[in-house]
């Protein structure tokens, strides 16, 4: 499953390179982080379309789960969360 472990890499990249900056996001950076998390999930679910039964499934699961994470670290750092 080449596209979960790439998934996963953006996943963690985009935690990586919000949580390293010193201060909360302003909205403008917020709105970014959102979209950028948007736009690589609608990649991620191109690549599904290759697939089939459960495998697709599974790609489209694993999709949501690293746009809901990079948008969830991206609220965390809008609110200046840990």
């Amino acid at each position: 499953m080449h596209v979960r472990s790439g998934s996963r890499f953006l996943s963690a990249f985009f935690a990586l390179a919000i949580a390293t900056s010193a201060a909360a996001l302003t909205p403008a950076e917020y709105g970014v982080a959102r979209q950028r998390a948007d736009a690589q999930y609608k990649l991620e679910r191109e690549k599904c379309k290759a697939l089939s039964g459960n495998a697709r499934d599974v790609c489209v699961k694993d999709a949501k789960a690293v746009r809901d994470s990079a948008q969830a670290d991206a609220y965390a750092a809008f609110k200046g969360t840990p």
